[in-house]
Parts: C-alpha cells; structure tokens; sequence
C-alpha cells in the first residue's frame, strides 16, 4: 500500500500532468498498465525483483510507457530510489488521485471470464445512474462464480452470480 509520504510522488507525476494536458492520457497508461498487470503478473514481480538490474527495469518501463516522456521518468525515479517493488500502488494511488478529484467512485465487476470494453462501459454506465455517481468498473475474475456477474460498488453489492443462487436455493431448502 502507498502511504502517505509516497503519495507525494503519485501526486507530482499527477500535477505534471496537469500541466502539461497529459491527464487522461496519463490515467489511460496506468490503466492499462493495471490491466497488462493483472492478465500477467509477472510484469510487476519482474520490476520488484532485486536479480534484475535497474537498467533492465528501466528498458521494460521504457517499452511499457512509450513516448510519455514525464510518465517514464517518474518510474525510473521510483526504481531508482528503491521503490520498483511498489510500483503498481504507486499507479493504483495516481488513479485514485484522478477519480478523488473527478468524483468518480471505483467498483469491481467479478465474472468467470473477461469482460469486453463495451460491456463494461455499459455496467459503468447503468450503475452510475442507479446509484447517481460516476463509476469506474475494475473487471477481476473469480472462477468460483460458476457463472454470471457480482458487482461491488462502495458498499453496495449486487450478486447475479450462480454462486449466490446456488446458495440461495440451499437457504431456502434448508428453511423449509
């Protein structure tokens, strides 16, 4: 997790960003980064691991981040500094920094399998006017779902899942 004086670093590269127009291009790279992160988690571990050089960490950063020249450096910054090991909170704390400050609230939609962009763009949508907020949905994957969707909003959660008929159906055999 980052605390609260590595949260400057998140804040820098975000008022840089700022200033430079780069905001939404900044958080659609760190999204991705996240989402590259999670269909392989080796990305991360690789950059933490103390076996590989800072020059090596520096040309996959490099590859990742492309032409974003400000993006770039503050990573290197932090692998630099010792920090490699963190580095997907410090991009995690850089979008919540962008969702504080556009009033937008993160949520998690748990399938079985990936969901396409449309399909989450359409849950973000429906959920942002049920609950009268604007949602970003994070789609993470739980094969213990069987099958459906469970949605996890703040504190709300709405579970469409065959899991949660299954036990369902078993609560209301058992009360019977």
């Amino acid at each position: 997790m980052v605390n609260t004086n590595s949260r400057q670093y998140s804040e820098a590269i975000y008022e840089i960003a700022k200033e430079e127009n780069m905001v939404e291009d900044y958080i659609q790279l760190s999204l991705a980064l996240i989402s590259i992160s999670n269909d392989n988690k080796k990305i991360f571990s690789y950059l933490a691991s103390r076996e590989i050089t800072i020059d090596e960490k520096k040309k996959l950063v490099k590859e990742l981040t492309c032409d974003y020249e400000y993006y770039n450096n503050w990573l290197n910054i932090l692998i630099e500094s010792g920090r490699s090991k963190y580095l997907k909170n410090y991009i995690e704390e850089l979008i919540n920094i962008y969702n504080k400050e556009k009033g937008i609230i993160k949520g998690f939609a748990y399938t079985t399998i990936p969901l396409n962009q449309n399909l989450i763009k359409e849950l973000e949508e429906s959920s942002s006017k049920k609950i009268n907020k604007k949602v970003m949905l994070i789609n993470k994957i739980d094969k213990e779902l069987i099958g459906g969707i469970r949605l996890e909003i703040d504190d709300d959660v709405w579970d469409n899942s065959i899991k949660n008929k299954l036990k369902q159906l078993l609560k209301e055999g058992s009360e019977s």
